[in-house]
């Protein structure tokens, strides 16, 4: 099988499950207004379709997206329940694409093959589904090893005279703790798959629009055998698209501008990824016109955006991620329609990832994507709010220490610290999470525990009511009923048995940034 038809084939597997996606999503948008969730559910899904049939030059099904993509925008625009009449034929389009991409096949014209694998390795395909159990095991063990150390730790004084015994106990805690991490390591890798596929896929749409356009792009990759979860492939493949088309679209100017500007008429375009510790670190960039933080400010002001507590280049530039902006009036086929940058950060932040940007207006922009491997097992810190505890993962940290109260200082109505000879901004969680009436600084201290990130290659502070110690938790996904909570990355289950949030430090300064966690929501709510 050659690379197109691998391509192909990862394209169909996914557009089998964007289909039945659209299908739950009509069951449950009946009765729904144009403006409800299920709705705009179907518009994502359709247009990702319309994107990929594009890109294989499936002239016939991206035409019929593009007819339900017009069709799904004017629905999207209606407050009220959108009528039975017309989702019957929306359902009836998405049977119809359904059955373009699918046709039935004889059952005398199926044919069975097996292709031996000539690699030195031997394949079995194995249902995700199989692998997922064994790693749910594995991450049981594993509590269970956490469950039974606490036990000893807890009766330590007990078996003080029994010296021997626990020797023998940290002997084999040790031998059980690395097994456990080795069948984690090898059950997660069943899962990893290269990136070159995904990047391969994002070259075809460069040398697409290069030929509809006939503008000329040169289109570089680095680090193709990157490994990542197949799951997180498979959620990361629109955001990246999105990425490439604005570069496309929005960044890189037009040839005869490039060369009036000095420039190299061909448009650069560099898709790479690296792997750094237990995260995926993934970059588009692009030698456009980059991007004026002063232009976004006034944009964002003309669109009633709360700006008050913007006061840096970063904070402007990060608008752009807010829902509903752009600064382009035009819609084009290439970069779409009503599926911004706000997307983009939402898929990202669902696989517990940030996005940033760093731009330089004339020279070009770059998106540095941060995701998790997909490890489960995580080592975080746990933090006291108030009477409440926490989890951080010290991949987020840079560091957590005691503060002499003597390296904070007031400027205006915000703390901040002295930390590597600079002051930094600092909030205290204590009052934000739980409104208490006294702070971390009201009490009688003469250090305060501390939690320094770095935060687009800037360092926050964040002052928490104590620090508990270094452990390992599995990282679970929040339950689908709890309510949404974006500086969560997850939840787990800690060794005696409490359960317990574990925080991303980036999101939560997002919201501490626009005004406090409550004003925070309400100014995302509103954009």
């Amino acid at each position: 099988m050659g690379e197109f038809d691998e391509l192909v084939q990862e394209f169909l597997e996914e557009a089998r499950d964007i289909i039945d996606g659209l299908h739950q999503a009509i069951d449950s948008a009946k009765g729904q207004p144009g403006t409800s969730e299920p709705w705009a559910e179907i518009f994502r899904g359709v247009h990702t379709l319309k994107g990929a049939a594009s890109m294989f030059q499936m002239t016939n099904e991206e035409s019929l997206c593009h007819q339900l993509e017009s069709q799904l925008a004017e629905i999207k625009s209606q407050p009220a329940p959108v009528d039975n009449v017309i989702i019957l034929q929306i359902r009836k389009e998405i049977d119809r694409l359904e059955g373009m991409l699918f046709p039935k096949v004889e059952p005398e014209n199926i044919e069975v093959s097996i292709e031996s694998a000539r690699t030195g390795e031997e394949f079995v395909r194995v249902p995700l589904g199989r692998i997922n159990d064994t790693l749910s095991g594995v991450l049981e063990a594993f509590m269970i090893r956490n469950q039974i150390k606490h036990l000893v730790d807890r009766h330590r004084m007990l078996l003080e005279g029994a010296n021997d015994f626990l020797r023998e106990w940290e002997v084999l805690d040790t031998a059980l703790r690395r097994t456990v991490g080795e069948l984690e390591r090898t059950t997660m890798s069943m899962r990893m798959v290269p990136i070159k596929g995904l990047f391969t896929r994002m070259g075809r749409i460069v040398e697409q629009y290069a030929h509809e356009s006939g503008e000329p792009i040169d289109f570089h990759v680095a680090g193709e055998d990157t490994e990542l979860d197949k799951k997180i492939t498979d959620v990361l493949a629109e955001p990246l698209v999105h990425l490439i088309r604005n570069a496309m679209d929005h960044g890189i100017e037009e040839s005869i501008v490039r060369r009036g500007l000095g420039k190299s008429p061909i448009g650069q375009i560099r898709l790479q990824a690296n792997t750094v510790g237990n995260e995926i670190l993934i970059e588009v960039k692009d030698d456009g016109k980059g991007i004026d933080a002063a232009h976004i400010l006034q944009s964002a002001r003309e669109k009633g955006l709360n700006v008050e507590n913007i006061s840096t280049e970063a904070e402007a530039l990060d608008l752009i991620f807010t829902a509903g902006f752009s600064t382009s009036a035009q819609v084009t086929n290439v970069s779409g329609r009503g599926i911004g940058m706000d997307a983009v950060k939402a898929a990202i932040a669902d696989l517990g990832g940030e996005i940033h940007l760093a731009t330089k207006p004339g020279e070009g922009t770059t998106f540095r994507i941060q995701i998790p491997t997909g490890v489960s097992v995580v080592p975080v810190i746990l933090v006291g709010i108030g009477d409440q505890t926490y989890a951080i993962n010290t991949h987020d940290l840079a560091e957590a220490r005691r503060f002499s109260v003597e390296e904070f200082k007031v400027s205006g109505h915000k703390q901040l610290l002295l930390y590597r000879d600079k002051f930094i901004p600092c909030f205290d969680l204590e009052q934000e999470f739980v409104c208490a009436k006294t702070r971390v600084f009201d009490v009688v201290r003469h250090e305060i525990p501390v939690c320094v990130v770095r935060q687009n290659n800037e360092y926050v502070a964040f002052c928490v009511s104590e620090l508990f110690g270094n452990t390992e938790l599995v990282l679970q996904s929040l339950p689908k009923a709890s309510p949404d909570i974006p500086f969560l990355n997850g939840v787990s289950v800690l060794s005696d048995g409490r359960p317990i949030f574990v925080m991303s430090m980036g999101r939560l300064f997002e919201l501490l940034r626009r005004g406090g966690i409550r004003e925070g929501y309400q100014n995302a709510e509103a954009a």
